[in-house]
């Protein structure tokens, strides 16, 4: 049996006093990814926000939010979303999940991108989703690390092509007013 609190009319959000913010938008439909992004934000002690309510057939999808098609629960999503946000130095992880049915099999479990194209390492593209770049790549480079060392996970960064979510997240900072 798999449960999150609920306490808010979309699903959860918890306030731990973070800077980083934990979001996954899916869980009503991928419950295993919102198992992982749940114990993610726990056990580092992030904000966590999740989708758990609402109806899976049809799915309206919560990574796109357009003001003038929002859903009611969405609004109120989006008003926790800025209100953990309202911190100094804030960061937002959107967990998203893929099948794998139709890509290769890569050597990473876990996949990092901000917003560049496949491959670019240079952080200077105009589709960069990102306010601090030595940050990000401190923040790569230490999950890394741990996940590496401590599950045998292996992660890489903006080895992969990461557009789709480039897109997403560009729809989310305009509608938080992120620079």
């Amino acid at each position: 049996i798999e449960h999150f609190p609920i306490n808010t009319t979309y699903g959860c959000c918890i306030d731990r006093g973070s800077r980083v913010t934990v979001f996954s938008p899916s869980n009503i439909v991928d419950p295993i990814v919102g198992w992982w992004a749940y114990y993610f934000a726990k056990f580092g002690g992030f904000n966590f926000i999740s989708r758990e309510i609402g109806a899976s057939r049809p799915y309206k999808s919560f990574y796109v939010y357009k003001p003038e098609q929002v859903l009611p629960e969405q609004k109120v999503m989006m008003a926790d979303m800025n209100r953990l946000l309202d911190r100094d130095e804030k960061w937002v992880f959107t967990i998203m999940a893929a099948s794998g049915m139709n890509e290769p099999e890569y050597p990473e479990q876990v996949h990092f991108g901000c917003g560049l194209d496949k491959g670019d390492s240079t952080y200077s593209g105009t589709t960069l989703s990102l306010n601090d770049v030595e940050a990000y790549r401190d923040i790569v480079m230490k999950i890394s690390d741990m996940l590496d060392s401590e599950f045998d996970i292996k992660v890489e960064n903006q080895k992969y092509d990461m557009i789709f979510l480039d897109h997403k997240m560009r729809q989310f900072r305009t509608y938080l007013n992120f620079p």
